[in-house]
């Protein structure tokens, strides 16, 4: 059985599931080793006591110094490495008019360029949507070996404990438009207290006093974990307790939260900017219709759980995607 790496020097714990996944796909065909932080996975070693040369391929997964160093490994020594590149540069306006500070775009730009080199190095580079692959094509100089790996999660999990949960889950950046998600809830107040629903919010940012206030003001149910790292297993219970959660995105390419929430039976919350949209087959409900899930029963909120379910196994499971990615690896 050919050997291979699975690169993920990364310390934030939230990519922990796309990593997982990836190596479950993976062990059918090749037997996997792991170059990753500790708190990513428990299986990591030191790259320097193994030959790279032992591995027939190698993935990168995430931008690192640390994998651009792997990358350069593999090319002197004729190893197949691709990278699966999550997001790039789209152009200032596009973070701009999404409420990101031009500090922050700028950021991100250095950010992108970082992996753009990576990008350079490796034979082949792979995105996780068309939106992402277009992005990168804009640059003037680019890997010629382009292709698509979409984001795809485990199927293992368990989603049957919902509760009348409304959840921001994730990062607060403005592309994910905390704004919105509490003028939702402001709107909607009279029919949250009556139909007995908790606004939950959980992230690693601070959420600021601002909002706090405004959802005393509302006098809705809420419960806020945030402004510190919370594990996967901890994002999971969320998901899972939750039947409804946000993913009314000013900006996105692609959406692991859409994705992650779809496999644990949530019923997300959509606007025009959500990604993926062709592919939830009628289970998301508009920002703007969102009273019309709020009045709903258990029993019907189950059944539009189980249309989620259904949307995730469909176009989003490993199942979904197993074969396309290792036909893509069947010649390395």
């Amino acid at each position: 059985m050919k050997k291979l790496l699975l690169v993920a020097d990364q310390k934030r714990i939230q990519y922990k599931a796309h990593f997982i996944a990836f190596e479950e796909l993976l062990l059918d065909k090749f037997s996997v080793d792991s170059y990753c932080d500790k708190s990513v996975h428990n299986r990591s070693f030191n790259l320097l006591n193994k030959s790279i040369t032992n591995y027939s391929v190698v993935i990168i997964l995430f931008p690192s110094i640390k994998a651009l160093i792997i990358a350069l490994y593999c090319r002197i020594r004729f190893v197949k490495v691709y990278y699966w590149y999550h997001e790039p540069f789209s152009g200032f306006k596009s973070y701009l008019v999404s409420g990101n500070s031009v500090g922050w775009a700028l950021f991100f730009y250095l950010k992108s360029f970082y992996s753009d080199i990576i990008s350079l190095i490796v034979n082949s580079v792979r995105f996780p949507s068309l939106t992402s692959a277009s992005s990168y094509k804009n640059n003037l100089i680019k890997n010629s070996d382009l292709g698509i790996w979409p984001l795809f999660f485990s199927s293992r999990v368990s989603y049957n404990n919902k509760c009348r949960y409304l959840s921001f889950l994730g990062g607060l950046n403005p592309d994910h438009n905390i704004e919105g998600f509490i003028s939702m809830v402001e709107k909607n107040s009279d029919l949250i207290l009556l139909y007995k629903w908790k606004i939950l919010i959980a992230t690693r940012d601070f959420l600021a006093d601002f909002y706090r206030i405004r959802l005393i003001n509302s006098c809705v149910n809420f419960e806020i974990i945030d402004n510190k790292p919370l594990p996967e297993n901890i994002y999971n219970d969320y998901y899972s307790s939750s039947f409804l959660i946000w993913n009314a995105y000013n900006r996105s390419s692609q959406s692991g939260v859409l994705i992650n929430g779809l496999r644990h039976g949530c019923i997300p919350i959509i606007n025009c900017n959500t990604s993926y949209f062709d592919l939830l087959d009628n289970c998301g409900v508009d920002v703007a219709d969102i009273k019309y899930v709020l009045v709903m029963n258990e029993e019907e909120l189950f059944k539009r759980s189980e249309i989620s379910l259904d949307a995730f196994k469909k176009n989003f499971s490993i199942i979904k995607f197993q074969n396309h990615i290792l036909l893509d690896l069947v010649n390395v």
